[in-house]
C-alpha cells in the first residue's frame, strides 16, 4: 500500500522519472495516460473490478465519487478496519499485477 500511497513503485510515470522503462504512459489500459499512482487508484480501466470492490468496501457507488477524488477515498480507508483492509488487498492485487506484468514485458516473467 505505501507505493501507492507514495507514488514510488511500478508505476511507468516513477519508472520513467528514474530511467527504468521507455515511457510514462500506462501499459495497462488504453487511454494514453501516465501510468501514476493516481490514475491507477482512480482511472485506470484495467483495475476497473478491483476498483469496484474495493468502492463496494467503503460502501461508495461507483457513481459516488465523480470525478474520482483520492481525499474522499483516503478518508474512508480511514473509517475502521474493515475499509483499511479493503484498501490494503486492493493495493496488494493490484501492485502484484503490475509488477508481474512489467516482469513479462521484461522477458523475466
Amino acid at each position: 500500500m505505501t507505493q501507492l500511497l507514495s507514488g514510488h513503485g511500478c508505476f511507468n510515470e516513477f519508472l520513467y522519472k528514474i530511467d527504468r522503462t521507455p515511457s510514462p504512459i500506462c501499459a495497462h489500459c488504453t487511454s494514453g495516460k501516465r501510468d501514476s499512482a493516481d490514475h491507477t487508484l482512480l482511472e485506470c480501466r484495467a483495475w476497473f473490478w478491483h476498483r469496484y470492490n474495493l468502492y463496494d468496501s467503503l460502501c461508495f457507488e461507483l457513481g459516488d465519487i465523480d470525478p474520482p477524488d483520492l481525499g474522499k477515498i483516503l478518508e474512508a480507508m480511514l473509517g475502521g478496519r474493515r475499509q483499511w483492509s479493503a484498501m490494503h488487498l486492493f493495493a496488494k492485487k493490484v501492485m502484484l499485477a503490475k509488477e508481474q506484468a512489467k516482469r513479462e514485458r521484461q522477458g523475466i516473467g
